[in-house]
């Protein structure tokens, strides 16, 4: 099972500071010293006399691009990033299976590298589950690449309480297929622009409904006392506080 943390911020995307990013790149620019060093004096010492030119350094080469084909060679560093988009993580099984698990902005990233791995595959089914209606935890799906590609379009299945899928469905009616007072509100866009496909399932414990759910929903209704199986994964929901907002683990 592997588990990809594309985004980890709370609450709002944030970019790095002045500060921030002249430490990220000091930590770069030390790695390639490092490197070079490090290469040079294993060539040196392999040397018969102990000496290196800088013709042997860049292997003869000259003009444009030499310093950069030398640091290809060497490699570099990439110190891991935390923070910046908020909260979305991918997970995919043995089998192939792909689960998102909630759509804030750091879904973009994830579109954008699943696309590229899925070139050519005509089933491209992603299992999205949401945690709760806040934004900042659905604000990427009308920026998410899977949306709108075409050909081979992608079909999401998602899964979440009442008030996620509500959200979701208000906004851009892709459960529903109608276009309501919220359509719009907050991006200028609905399912009729996506070609991707959607279904839903609201995992719901029956033992405490939400006062404002929906009575007739467009989507099934799974009960949280029951695992939730998806190919070979069990997936078991759970209730957890998050103040007046009803929220799933």
């Amino acid at each position: 099972m592997r588990v990809t943390f594309w985004g980890t911020q709370g609450s709002v995307q944030y970019f790095p500071g002045p500060d921030a990013i002249e430490r990220y790149s000091e930590r770069i620019a030390v790695d390639a010293v490092r490197r070079v060093l490090a290469d040079v004096l294993r060539r040196a010492e392999a040397s018969p006399d102990g000496r290196l030119s800088i013709d042997e350094i860049l292997d003869g080469a000259r003009g444009d691009g030499v310093a950069e084909k030398y640091l290809q060679k060497l490699g570099r560093e990439k110190p891991a990033v935390y923070g910046g988009e908020t909260t979305c993580a991918e997970i995919e099984d043995a089998d192939g299976n792909v689960f998102v698990i909630d759509g804030g902005s750091g879904i973009r990233h994830f579109a954008k590298n699943r696309i590229a791995q899925w070139v050519g595959r005509t089933d491209r089914t992603i299992s999205v589950l949401g945690t709760h209606d806040h934004l900042d935890h659905r604000i990427g799906l009308p920026f998410c690449e899977v949306c709108f590609i075409k050909p081979h379009p992608f079909h999401l299945n998602v899964y979440g309480n009442n008030r996620f899928l509500s959200a979701l469905d208000d906004r851009f009616g892709v459960f529903s297929k109608k276009i309501t007072k919220w359509t719009y509100l907050d991006d200028p866009l609905d399912y009729r622009m996506m070609s991707a496909t959607f279904a839903a399932v609201e995992l719901r414990n029956s033992a405490n409904m939400d006062p404002q759910a929906k009575e007739t929903p467009p989507w099934q209704v799974h009960d949280i006392t029951e695992p939730l199986r998806i190919g070979r994964m069990v997936i078991t929901p759970l209730e957890v506080y998050h103040v007046e907002t009803p929220c799933l683990a």
